[in-house]
């Protein structure tokens, strides 16, 4: 690739100059707007776009007539500008050559204008960008190129020159050197005989030879071509150059020989005589005499190669020799690599003209010393260091073999048979080995292989443990089960001998090998027979080995052949398969199940409905897992799982309107949101809530509601949350892990202004999710205002249940303790029975650690419960020893009675706000304590704001408002003022 290519990623720009005179030449043309945006576009899309409505114009027009010469002029001009192999200048050159015939003469008289300007550097000063203009000439542009042709007289003064100040500009001219030999080359491979070219009416020639006659011109041409040899073989035997350079010069060299030769009268001595001067010139450099013979093969024609005498044998024979002399004494990698590139192209040349001479034929056969030469080349560097010299033995095997194929039909197969036998025993360790056998066995039958080698199959598998033969192993593995599966008459033997194998080799490998089994085996047995999973499947249950190695065989099976199978549906043929995977204990077996139920190699591929239910349980069995990366890998499946639906929904829907099917993904989606959200409840673990909420914006971001796109029967997120759902989200506000708040506050503010369900709340509903939203706010930021704090104090509710006065500290001494938890401070609270006759008791430890217990009563005596025979016997039995303090000691019961003092004030509190015949406590009491043991760390100012929130709890629960709020709501509305800034809520629910 060329070091221009890098212009491809980058639109191109023209200079404003130019524009400005494009644009006044179109004026008020129908193409100006489209040219305009193709200048302007910011991105090469855009330009091609731009580009193709140009396409369309300018086809119109020229049907009609009516296309005007200025836009041909202006695409001219642009395709001038254009970077070298810039995709615009490709698009512009296909459709100036697609133009209709009538506006060929246009189209060449405005490129060869273009061209003179170039050479002459009035268009483009530098020489690099004149040489890409003239290679973009002869890229897929036959215009152009004819152009160039006819140009002859004018390039080769242009190139002479050039020559001359780039071979006198030392090495910082170097690059402007070998671009400007890969131009001139290019350009003369293309041309003709000189004498064709000599007598054309259309060559453009310079003033001073427009009034010469034919012949002086032919001399001209003459001159400059062995003017422009000179200079090159000055620069191919210099030993002041770069290998490039060198390796360019003889390129140029050997095109201007060709050239030469064909306007004399004995083409063949000429280009002998030349070809023998370069070779045989002394104190010549290896490097050079190898530029040369790869110039040789590369630009002479075949014919010549054999006609061209040297010492009695043709001039490709008396080539190699010398080639593979000159590979043996070269040290340096570029040049050994060249080297096999040479000999390689030598064997391809040789191929081409096996049949064509008898000498040829005779020195190839595979008893002669050339084909043992060359295998024994291959033989000893298929193991070579360097990869591009092993890829050049492969190329001279392929040669051989196709050669020999051809010089010898009959006794082919013989042939390379021997050459089988003589890789199979070859020692399994080498790399080259395999890749020869994945050559030859294309060209031999495959029972034969496995006669000669019946323990191949193993070997193969062996070597897949091995990072360095894997993937020569597995190219080899796969062309055998191909060529075997297309020649066996059952498929029994050929499931025991390649089927078994694997499996065996899956469940008994090493991690590394059965990567690179799953990468280069698996996949092409699932193309042979879709079927063999369940021959797998018996083959597994035969097997020695864990549960669990076999599991995870089989799911890895499963998951290949549902990619490399087309329609292979796997919940119905393998649904206790997954069930079983499902409960696996291993994580990794589990979200391989989940994996396969939720990926696809196609995007609009819909799940089969099975497999939906199984993405419930899952979800519901794996919710609270400990390991976070086994959360993420969780959600990251269900993502693209949802992705799939929505995709496949929109496909659905151009197809067919199946209702039913419909139905059944919409329901999915309701009822996956609905377990995420019942997720969200008090008492519920960080790790259910975190997944949770994870999944949730999952479903946000991707069924995302827009008026243009979404039809009307596609699942809308936000149209199917509901007010219990929103009370979930809004209660995850307060929870104490940071990561789930901000999930929670994220999907809240991302719903829409015209979310549904908010449009239907009357105007107080929205102000208490306003509330709310502060009161997250205050408790991330720090202390209320006074003003706020005062309207707090004075609300008569919380005055009169608050406890009055503040108890002094005791003076009591810290109890010492050496690791946490070494001591519990435990105490127990009995509640009144509730309305629905039950009793409830709250039993705290340490720093607010609770646990509800719902029972009829406890099995305790009521006076001196701590040393009942129930807390004695349990101490017992759990190894505590149970130690007495004092009342209300700092360390132990005095704090357990201050969490509890807090609980009941605030239900007091609770209580006398909304009346105890309205509020049933028993249900709000998770609220409560969840709530407690979240804010108990903060601070007494963090409770005023509970109340308010306890409020909201009871009234989004309640059908009509309980409370009369319109004192909140005059606080609210102050509140909202000074909050507006931090968020932006209230554009939200306004």
């Amino acid at each position: 690739m060329s070091k221009h290519d890098g212009a491809k990623l980058w639109p191109q720009r023209f200079p404003e100059k130019a524009v400005l005179q494009w644009k006044t030449l179109l004026k008020e043309s129908s193409e100006l707007t489209s040219c305009v945006e193709c200048w302007d576009a910011s991105s090469i899309s855009g330009q091609l776009a731009a580009m193709k409505k140009i396409a369309a114009s300018i086809q119109k027009s020229s049907l009609q007539c009516t296309l005007s010469p200025n836009l041909v002029q202006i695409l001219v001009n642009m395709h001038l500008h254009c970077a070298s192999r810039h995709p615009l200048q490709r698009s512009i050159s296909s459709i100036l050559q697609d133009l209709p015939l009538s506006y060929d003469h246009l189209v060449s008289t405005l490129t060869s204008e273009a061209l003179k300007n170039t050479l002459n550097g009035i268009v483009l000063d530098m020489l690099s960008k004149q040489l890409q203009y003239i290679q973009s000439l002869m890229e897929n542009f036959l215009l152009g190129e004819t152009v160039l042709l006819n140009s002859l007289p004018l390039l080769l003064q242009f190139f002479d020159y050039q020559f001359e100040v780039t071979s006198n500009g030392g090495s910082a001219m170097y690059d402007d050197m070998i671009l400007l030999m890969k131009t001139l080359t290019n350009f003369l491979h293309k041309c003709s005989k000189l004498e064709d070219l000599s007598i054309s009416s259309s060559l453009l020639w310079p003033p001073a030879l427009q009034e010469q006659l034919v012949t002086e011109k032919v001399v001209w041409i003459e001159t400059k071509l062995n003017s422009l040899q000179i200079k090159a073989e000055n620069m191919l035997f210099s030993d002041a150059v770069s290998h490039d350079v060198v390796l360019s010069a003889g390129m140029l060299c050997t095109v201007l020989l060709v050239l030469i030769a064909s306007s004399s009268t004995n083409s063949v001595e000429a280009i002998r005589s030349k070809v023998q001067s370069w070779l045989c010139q002394q104190n010549i450099v290896l490097f050079t005499r190898l530029a040369l013979c790869h110039s040789f093969l590369a630009k002479i024609p075949c014919i010549h190669l054999l006609d061209v005498m040297m010492d009695e044998t043709s001039l490709l024979l008396a080539l190699f020799p010398i080639i593979c002399n000159l590979f043996g004494s070269i040290t340096e990698t570029p040049d050994r690599y060249l080297a096999a590139r040479t000999l390689a192209l030598w064997t391809s040349v040789a191929k081409e003209c096996s049949t064509a001479n008898i000498s040829l034929t005779e020195a190839l056969h595979p008893d002669g010393k050339i084909m043992s030469d060359l295998l024994q080349f291959v033989w000893t560097l298929w193991e070579d260091p360097v990869n591009g010299i092993r890829h050049q033995c492969q190329s001279i095997f392929m040669d051989i073999i196709a050669t020999y194929k051809v010089l010898d039909s009959s006794t082919s197969e013989k042939y390379l048979l021997s050459l089988l036998e003589c890789l199979l025993h070859m020692k399994n360790s080498t790399r080259g080995k395999y890749t020869l056998l994945t050559l030859l066995s294309r060209h031999i039958n495959v029972h034969d292989l496995l006669r000669l080698n019946p323990g191949l199959p193993q070997e193969l598998m062996e070597a897949m443990g091995h990072q360095a033969l894997a993937c020569h192993a597995g190219e080899l593995w796969s062309q055998l089960v191909k060529l075997h599966w297309s020649v066996s008459v059952t498929c029994e033997n050929w499931q025991k001998i390649w089927i078994e194998t694997l499996v065996m080799a899956l469940s008994s490998k090493s991690t590394l090998a059965r990567q690179h089994i799953i990468q280069h085996c698996l996949v092409s047995v699932f193309e042979c027979d879709e079927h063999c999973l369940s021959h797998i499947e018996e083959c597994l249950t035969h097997l020695e080995g864990s549960e669990e190695s076999k599991m995870t065989t089989l799911l890895t099976c499963l998951r290949v052949a549902k990619t490399a199978c087309k329609d292979f549906k796997i919940e119905e043929k393998f649904s206790a398969v997954l069930l079983t995977a499902m409960h696996h204990g291993d994580e990794q077996v589990q979200l391989s199940m989940l994996g396969l139920i939720c990926e696809s190699r196609r995007t609009t591929e819909l799940p089969h409905p099975s497999a939906l239910s199984l993405v419930l349980q899952f979800l519901h069995l794996n919710g609270s897992t400990q390991s976070t990366g086994f959360r993420y890998d969780i959600v990251t499946c269900i993502r693209k799982l949802l992705r799939r639906i929505r995709d496949g929904w929109y496909a659905l829907l151009k197809l067919s309107e199946n209702e039913h099917e419909l139905q059944t993904y919409k329901g999915f989606l309701k009822n996956l949101m609905i377990q995420q959200f019942q997720a969200l409840q008090p008492l519920s673990a960080f790790q259910r809530r975190e997944i949770s909420l994870l999944i949730l914006n999952v479903m946000q971001e991707t069924f995302t509601y827009d008026s243009v796109q979404t039809p009307s029967k596609m699942f809308v997120f936000t149209e199917a949350v509901t007010i219990p759902c929103l009370h979930c989200l809004v209660f995850t506000l307060l929870d104490s892990y940071s990561a789930n708040k901000s999930a929670a506050l994220n999907i809240i503010l991302k719903f829409p202004k015209a979310h549904v369900t908010l449009q239907q709340c009357q105007e107080q509903k929205k102000d208490l999710y306003m509330f709310v939203l502060q009161i997250i706010w205050f408790l991330e930021e720090g202390e209320l205002p006074q003003e706020e704090k005062q309207f707090f104090e004075a609300c008569p509710e919380c005055v009169i249940a608050t406890v009055g006065g503040r108890s002094a500290k005791p003076l009591f001494t810290a109890i010492p303790v050496q690791r946490p938890f070494l001591i519990f401070g435990v105490n127990l609270i009995e509640f009144p029975v509730t309305s629905q006759d039950n009793k409830l008791h709250c039993e705290a430890a340490g720093e607010g650690a609770c646990t509800i217990l719902s029972s009829l009563g406890t099995p305790i005596k009521p006076r001196n419960k701590h040393v009942s025979h129930l807390m004695l016997d349990l101490c017992h039995a759990l190894g505590i020893t149970k130690v007495n303090t004092t009342a209300y000691h700092p360390h132990c019961d005095g704090m357990v009675d201050k969490f509890n003092q807090t609980l009941k004030t605030e239900l007091r509190k609770h209580a006398a706000t909304f009346g105890n015949q309205l509020f049933f406590w028993s249900s709000r009491y998770p609220y409560f304590l969840d709530i407690l043991l979240k804010l108990h760390p903060w601070g007494m100012d963090r409770f005023l704001m509970l109340k308010s929130y306890l409020q909201l709890v009871t009234y989004l629960s309640s059908n009509s408002l309980r409370h009369d709020i319109g004192v909140h709501l005059k606080w609210l509305s102050m509140v909202s003022r000074n909050f507006a800034s931090v968020y932006g809520l209230v554009h939200f629910l306004n």
